[in-house]
This record gives C-alpha cells, structure tokens and sequence, in this order.
C-alpha cells in the first residue's frame, strides 16, 4: 500500500512538469490614472522576477501583443514545468523514485532492503517540496484590476502534494520495514 502512495506521488511529480506554474493576464479595460499607477508600481517591483523567469523573446511577445489589443480583449502570459527548475527537478526525481519503488519488485536481493530506497525517496521528496513552497512563496502574485491579473497556477500545489504524499509513503513504509525486522530479530 506504502509503495503505491509512493509510485503514485512520483508518478503525480512526474506529470507535473507539463502543468502551469505561474501565468499572468493584462486586460484592455477601461481604467484611471489610479490603476495605471498601480500596474506600473507592481511591474517595476517584479521586474527582476521576470527577467529571471521570462525569456526576453516572450515579454517584447507579450508587450506587442499588449499595444495591438481591442477594447475587452487580454494577453495571457503562462510559465510551464518544463520552464522551471523546479518542474524538471520534480520531473527527474520523480523517475529516480519510480525506479527505486519498482526496482525492489524485480531485483530479489534488495527487496529486504527496500527501506533505504524509501528513505531516498523521502529525502529526495523533501528536496522538492522545498522547491515547491519557493516557487508558491517567491513568484509574483500582487494584481492590479481591472488591468493585470498574476499568480501561480495549478503546478506548484501540483508537486507540493505529490511530494507530500511519497515522503509519507515513503516514511510509512520504512517505519513499517524496520519495525517488522525488529521484531524477527527480537
């Protein structure tokens, strides 16, 4: 059952690098001066985010995009998995926890060892869930209505519950293994 929770987590962390991280829409809406104030406020303050996280082809995209827009219309701009390092830190420890959970299940000598692997996988885990809570507390979230809309988006919740539940897997599951070999040795 540990293992299960464990597969599925890093089958989840997998998966995730293919899911929306953070995305942000500017809307062509009637405004005043006020809120022009506040979306220029709010751009200059990210400004640093969004040169370390937005290609440079992508924000003069977007700026284009922006000036030729029709009353009521928007410009969306979407940073996914496979555009972050937490995506593809998910993605490959995610393969590396499969292996280590299915590995025990086809190599017999290490099925009396499978504990360690599951102590990896929480470790490794752990790793990404710090990334996780980096990514949902580092990115921009502040919006300026009715002109901008920003935020995280489905990814980052994504890969901090999958890695939730392998470490829990995983913790369960040694806990579970050393508890039965103290028991055979006692």
């Amino acid at each position: 059952m540990f293992q299960l929770i464990q597969l599925g987590g890093a089958a989840v962390l997998v998966l995730s690098m293919f899911l929306p991280y953070w995305s942000k829409t500017i809307f062509n809406e009637e405004f005043n001066r006020s809120e022009v104030e506040d979306f220029q406020e709010i751009s200059k303050d990210n400004d640093d985010w969004y040169d370390a996280h937005i290609s440079k082809a992508k924000r003069r995209e977007a700026t284009k995009q922006t000036m030729e827009l029709d009353e009521g219309d928007s410009v969306s701009l979407t940073i996914w998995g496979f555009s972050t390092g937490t995506g593809w830190i998910g993605f490959f420890f995610g393969l590396l926890i499969v292996s280590g959970v299915l590995l025990p299940l086809f190599v017999a000598p290490l099925q009396n060892w499978d504990w360690i692997l599951a102590l990896v996988a929480a470790g490794l885990s752990l790793l990404v869930l710090i990334m996780s809570l980096l990514w949902l507390l580092g990115s921009p979230g502040a919006d300026a209505p009715p002109l901008m809309s920003q935020g995280n988006s489905l990814g980052p919740y994504v890969v901090f519950l999958a890695s939730a539940a392998v470490i829990t897997g995983a913790t369960m599951l040694a806990l579970e293994k050393l508890k039965s070999a103290k028991a055979t040795t006692a």
